[in-house]
């Protein structure tokens, strides 16, 4: 049940995190054609989704869920000092009927919950990264240019900007 709990909390945070950068896109590249503002109820639908989707994908976790009991040795302190004691421990874990199952649902998993949505944020994010470094660099230029002029410089050479 554990794996289980972690499995849906991560899905829905990533799908959360996707929906709202793909928002946030379509507020700004489609502002000038057409208001982008999702309804109240529009918004409630899709996070409601986004958390069905993700029961969905980790539903068989619930099937193979197992608690193992294992012996494991300890020191424990006594009167007369320490001695050694086993003491039996349970912890969560996967039963799988076969090695295939197992692989299958992690790659699966693997696509649905990162590489779609990865995809997805890197198609939306990617023509404004490359704007931005561009715009960095720009300034970072016109910065030591600026620099270069106010000090009396007459190259980038005397900045350490260039290759002597």
């Amino acid at each position: 049940m554990v794996l289980f709990a972690i499995g849906v909390a991560v899905a829905s945070s990533v799908f959360t995190i996707t929906a709202m950068s793909v928002d946030r896109y379509l507020a700004i590249t489609q502002s000038l054609r057409q208001p982008w503002m999702p309804s109240r109820r529009g918004a409630c639908s899709l996070l409601a989704a986004l958390w069905i989707i993700s029961l969905a994908i980790f539903a068989p976790l619930l099937a193979v869920a197992a608690v193992e009991r294992e012996m494991v040795p300890m020191l424990a302190r006594t009167k007369n000092g320490s001695a050694w004691m086993e003491r039996s421990i349970e912890f969560c874990t996967e039963v799988w009927p076969d090695s295939i199952r197992k692989e299958l649902f992690g790659a699966f998993s693997f696509v649905l919950v990162y590489a779609i949505p990865g995809c997805a944020l890197g198609s939306v994010a990617s023509p404004y990264l490359s704007m931005c470094l561009s715009r960095v660099c720009m300034w970072s230029c016109c910065y030591a240019m600026r620099s270069a002029i106010s000090t009396g410089t007459d190259s980038f050479t005397d900045l350490g900007l260039h290759d002597k």
